[in-house]
């Protein structure tokens, strides 16, 4: 007995530095991967500062704040345990992790000159603060699953098909989902509002009766889309501000996770249905807010491959010419900002900021696990 289990703790052992060696590389490979694509960004911002708008300007805004955890991650001092005070990483990593936080020095001050020179131009956008997008919070997982078993975009209905024949493509389905909720609340105006009452200087925290119902009386089980978003957005800001009051579901971490979990289910379908154009700006929107509030289950290597996909040779994101063509047989989306949105060569402004956020996010990831040793927490799962 004894030379049995002697036998398995080595065989144990062997398997854990296997799997150590396997995805150690892998880690490392995707972290620098990530922070190429932000040193792209970066430059091609930095370059085009004569297009730049607030609406990129607050997806790079999060990108910092999440390029900045990533710097505290790596610059936490040796000590037993997760979080700060983290073991020592290896002699052979040491070096590669502080050439990695050196160059994620670097993208981080281009990105506040970015947002610095945008903000002399045009004014203080109160939205862009650095203090608001500074995340402390550890990791968290979504569920990624209904309880009832229904689909993501199932909010209180079943799925429904056509009965007089094969159900149609899960694209088809997804596009006239998303579609279908562009009606709910809050819309992007009411969202905009709503913020802005929060952030208003004689009047911090206030919460319109209007906002009550968008943002939470009225939240319910039907948030789908950018509805969704806007709210973890909202609920973000409120929580940032030290809004959140007891007995009120403002900015509470309860009120994010239940619609982070429904938001992963959304983008769950959005991959199963191979990122259809129209719904890549969302998908990069739903990356960026809820790895904002750290649901690890939004890190994935498959969802960076695609994020980076989407960034063109110039470093900004999307492409024009294909979200056009996707989106003319629908006559509603025709003066959607959002999806059309020139930004220079042919990249669309909003997807570049989210994506930018999205990315950061996974590179703290990523950071996260290259100093815990490369496998602690299976950082960007496969799935």
């Amino acid at each position: 007995m004894h030379l049995l289990s002697s036998l398995l703790l080595a065989l144990t052992v062997s398997l854990v530095l296997a799997s150590s060696r396997r995805c150690g590389p892998l880690v490392r490979g995707n972290a620098h991967r990530a922070v190429d694509a932000l040193e792209r960004l970066a430059e091609f911002l930095s370059l085009h500062k004569d297009v730049a708008t607030a609406d990129h300007a607050l997806g790079v805004a999060i990108a910092r704040g999440q390029i900045q955890a990533a710097l505290r991650s790596l610059r936490a001092p040796a000590g037993p345990g997760p979080g700060p005070g983290r073991p020592e990483p290896e002699p052979q990593h040491a070096a590669g992790l502080d050439a990695l936080a050196a160059r994620l020095e670097a993208v981080d001050a281009d990105l506040n000159a970015v947002l610095r020179d945008l903000q002399a131009s045009s004014g203080p956008v109160p939205l862009l603060q650095p203090w608001l997008w500074r995340v402390e919070r550890p990791f968290v997982t979504g569920r990624g699953r209904r309880p009832d078993g229904r689909g993501a975009w199932g909010r209180g209905q079943p799925e429904q098909v056509s009965a007089g024949g094969p159900p149609p493509p899960a694209e088809a389905v997804l596009e006239l989902r998303e579609l279908s909720a562009g009606g709910g609340r809050p819309t992007e105006a009411e969202s905009d509002r709503c913020i802005g009452a929060l952030l208003a200087p004689g009047a911090r925290c206030h919460v319109p009766e209007e906002c009550a119902r968008a943002e939470v009386q009225d939240a319910g089980d039907a948030a789908v889309g950018y509805a969704a978003t806007h709210r973890v957005l909202y609920h973000h800001v409120a929580r940032q501000m030290g809004c959140s009051r007891p007995g009120s579901a403002v900015g509470t971490r309860d009120a994010i996770e239940r619609l982070c979990d429904g938001i992963l289910l959304e983008a769950e379908d959005i991959a199963r249905a191979g990122f259809p154009p129209l719904l890549r700006d969302l998908f990069a929107e739903q990356m960026a807010l809820c790895g904002l509030q750290g649901f690890e289950a939004f890190a994935r290597a498959s969802w960076l491959d695609r994020l980076l996909s989407w960034q063109r040779p110039a470093g900004c994101f999307g492409d024009l010419g294909e979200q056009r063509e996707a989106a003319g047989p629908f006559l509603a989306l025709r003066d959607n900002a959002r999806l059309d949105d020139p930004l220079g060569n042919q990249c669309l402004s909003h997807l570049t900021g989210v994506a930018a956020a999205a990315v950061a996010f996974s590179a703290r990831v990523l950071v996260d696990g290259w100093r815990e040793g490369g496998c602690s927490r299976s950082p960007l799962r496969s799935a």
